[in-house]
């Protein structure tokens, strides 16, 4: 087992991360997730974590990224435990990790400040490798507090690999939330065609399901028409130009969303 520094970093992070295809965000800050809330209020910010993930570019590797808001001091040390029984601890923000196998792991960064200040963020990753000889391959996560499914299915070779990673954690969407909120993620490889990406969850303010915040490593059209990295998604057309939001279902405090996103080969344009 081992983790070793990436230098990916977060897609369309404000650090300057290399532009990575096959990476999905949405987040809960516009209701996509209702599992928190922002603070409210002029308290003194309070040091909170965040993490994603990017593509790592292998079979089994996950490169995860830690983020961060609220710290009055620079953050000097990060401590990873990847959900396997493997921890390390780095100074930077970014870490790849190989797991033995396919599965479901719950992984968590401890943020520490040179003023020692602290905080600790978890998430969720399942990971799949699509069994070859079909031609499509499906992956989901379920019963994950609010969130009672994520799951993105889309077409793939029967004759070549494909694997789809998914991720829920907080994490912050620069450009479209101005703080580290409950969200989910994917990447994936070897698909050949669109991903419909299915969310099913319980909101606090359903009567903002039907905005979608979103950040990938590839410019996307927007709901203002704009060439983005991060924005909001616009509801899909006839042709289903992805990404999109296909369709929004709401029943009380239920939401149930599918979008439309574009397959994306981590190999592609990795640094």
């Amino acid at each position: 087992m081992r983790a070793e520094g990436h230098e990916a970093g977060r897609w369309a992070r404000r650090k300057g991360a290399g532009r990575l295809r096959g990476v999905l965000a949405v987040s809960a800050a516009l209701s996509t997730l209702a599992l928190g809330a922002a603070r409210a209020g002029a308290a003194a910010p309070v040091p909170q974590a965040g993490l994603s993930i990017v593509p790592a570019g292998r079979s089994l590797a996950v490169a995860f990224v830690a983020d961060s808001s609220g710290f009055s001091g620079s953050i000097v040390s990060y401590r990873w435990s990847f959900g396997d029984g493997s921890t390390t601890t780095t100074k930077r923000h970014t870490v790849t990790h190989v797991y033995r196998s396919a599965g479901r792991f719950f992984v968590t960064v401890n943020e520490t400040a040179a003023n020692a200040e602290t905080a600790v963020v978890k998430g969720t990753v399942r990971l799949l490798r699509c069994p070859v000889g079909t031609e499509s391959c499906s992956v989901q996560l379920t019963g994950l507090g609010s969130l009672s499914e994520l799951r993105a299915t889309g077409p793939i070779s029967p004759a070549a690999p494909a694997a789809a990673d998914l991720f829920v954690a907080p994490f912050e969407i620069p450009s479209c939330e101005t703080s580290i909120l409950p969200a989910v993620a994917l990447t994936d490889s070897g698909f050949t065609g669109k991903l419909t990406v299915t969310l099913e969850y319980r909101s606090s303010a359903p009567k903002q399901a039907h905005t979608t915040c979103f950040s990938s490593t590839v410019a996307f059209l927007d709901a203002a028409g704009k060439r983005v990295y991060n924005g909001l998604l616009p509801v899909c057309n006839d042709a289903e130009r992805a990404p999109c939001v296909k369709s929004v279902r709401v029943s009380d405090a239920k939401v149930t969303k599918v979008l439309i996103v574009p397959a994306g080969d981590p190999k592609v344009g990795a640094p």
